[in-house]
C-alpha cells in the first residue's frame, strides 16, 4: 500500500499562534517545532516517518496576513 501524501511545503497566516497551534496540531496529528525563521514566528511540521503528514508552518508576521480568502497551498 503506498504511503499517505504528504502537502510539499505550505504556510498558513495567523493572527493567533497559541489557537493556531491548538487548531492545526489536532487536525494534523502532528507536533509542531516552534521557532523564529527570518524574524517571522512559525510552528514547523514535518512529515512523519511513513511519510504522511504535512510539512509547513502557521506562520505569524508582517508579511503573513491572515484573510478571508485563505492560504494558497
Amino acid at each position: 500500500m503506498p504511503a499517505t501524501p504528504v502537502m510539499a511545503y505550505f504556510e498558513i497566516p495567523v493572527s493567533d499562534m497559541g489557537r493556531a497551534l491548538a487548531f492545526y496540531s489536532s487536525v494534523l496529528g502532528l507536533k509542531p517545532t516552534r521557532d523564529m525563521v527570518d524574524g517571522y514566528d512559525m510552528a514547523l511540521f514535518a512529515e512523519r516517518e511513513d511519510g504522511g503528514g504535512a510539512f509547513g508552518a502557521p506562520a505569524k508576521g508582517d508579511v503573513h496576513v491572515p484573510s478571508k480568502t485563505g492560504p494558497i497551498l
